[in-house]
């Protein structure tokens, strides 16, 4: 009886959180479970900082921008998009 090889699911799974890895230092991108435990890590960040950008987006409009800060965020977000932030 010939040998079955074991599904593709998983691998295919490892194969996706690599990709996202590859550009981490070390045994960050290169071992399965610290890879899996950077992603996490690096999402969360992603996540609240998403939220402190809003934050001080908030603060600049409400004190009075100055003109270098919307030079600033003008390369980064539209002025449609800064002002509905």
């Amino acid at each position: 009886m010939t040998r079955i090889r074991r599904g593709y699911i998983a691998r295919r799974r490892r194969t996706k959180i690599r990709l996202f890895a590859s550009s981490f230092r070390g045994a960050h991108s290169r071992l399965t479970r610290t890879i899996t435990q950077q992603k996490i890590r690096a999402l969360v960040s992603a996540h609240r900082d998403r939220d402190r950008q809003k934050i001080n987006f908030h603060k600049c409009f409400f004190v009075g921008t100055p003109t270098n800060l919307i030079n600033y965020s003008s390369r980064f977000l539209s002025r449609h998009r800064y002002m509905l932030t």
